[in-house]
């Protein structure tokens, strides 16, 4: 076990995406307490030793690119089947009570599919805790022509899955 980070957010990007990286020195910037962190995915295995190093997270935000059900990184993605694998089971201090997980990345939950990813992903990550899973639903979400940090998808729709601590979806709704 090696030494953990205190943070309120987190942010996890593709490390080789310039679009990425710069909003990552953005989220950082802005907060003026230090609660923010940003760290580099070099490998989509890498994810739980990422998640190792964080306590009392109150949300992890992904920014990476994606389609339905899917989560682009490098050295591979994520989906449905492989969340649980490469999520790993959290330790019990990485959120401060309930979670939230963000996954901005074009149309990640869009569908049935989309849906059944943000699932197998709370499930994985928010075991313990409970709280909230969200996901983009519109292909583009940040357009052709960069990309715009707004939390929310400048057009489109976010899909939100509620979770309770056992990992039962109590509400969804689509924003």
């Amino acid at each position: 076990m090696h030494l953990r980070i205190q943070a309120d957010q987190l942010m996890i990007y593709a490390k080789d995406e310039s679009a990425f990286v710069r909003l990552a020195k953005q989220f950082e910037d802005e907060s003026k307490t230090g609660m923010n962190k940003a760290e580099p995915v070099y490998a989509a295995r890498h994810i739980s030793d990422i998640l190792d190093g964080y306590l009392y997270l109150s949300q992890i935000n992904f920014y990476t690119h994606g389609h339905i059900g899917y989560v682009h990184l490098p050295g591979g993605g994520i989906v449905t089947r492989t969340a649980p694998f490469l999520l790993d089971a959290p330790h019990p201090q990485l959120f401060r009570g309930e979670g939230r997980i963000l996954f901005m990345g074009c149309n990640v939950g869009e569908g049935p599919e989309g849906r059944d990813f943000m699932i197998a992903a709370g499930k994985a990550l928010l075991d313990g805790h409970g709280g909230f899973v969200g996901a983009t639903t519109s292909k583009n979400v940040f357009g052709r022509w960069g990309l715009f940090d707004i939390r929310k998808p400048l057009w489109g729709d976010l899909r939100v899955i509620q979770f309770d601590a056992r990992g039962k979806v109590v509400a969804e709704k689509l924003f």
